[in-house]
């Protein structure tokens, strides 16, 4: 479930580099300059990563007989709890006054 989890949450990350960086090139958002080559190796780094936690996942899933439901649970979990730790959290505590609002 943990192997699923990285992957859908690398997956995610890496697919929405992927469609900045296109939106970006078609001058939806900023402009073509911010692409470079350190920008372009990082995007093709987490590429590669999640990719490679793919294969890992569906490996093991087949060696093992994981099943279907564990499957499902890491692939929409992980990002969920991404969400709210990257996004929930800091409002929940902005709202108490512990953290400056975003």
């Amino acid at each position: 479930m943990l192997l699923w989890g990285a992957f859908a949450t690398l997956a995610l990350y890496a697919v929405g580099s992927v469609a900045e960086a296109i939106s970006i090139v078609l001058s939806l958002t900023g402009n073509g300059d911010e692409i470079d080559p350190a920008g372009i190796g990082y995007v093709s780094f987490f590429s590669l990563v999640a990719t490679g936690y793919g294969v890992l996942a569906v490996s093991h899933a087949r060696r093992h007989g994981t099943r279907k439901g564990l499957v499902v649970l890491g692939v929409l979990g992980a990002p969920v709890v991404l969400g709210l730790v990257l996004v929930v959290i800091p409002r929940l505590l902005a709202a108490l006054g512990l953290m400056p609002p975003p």
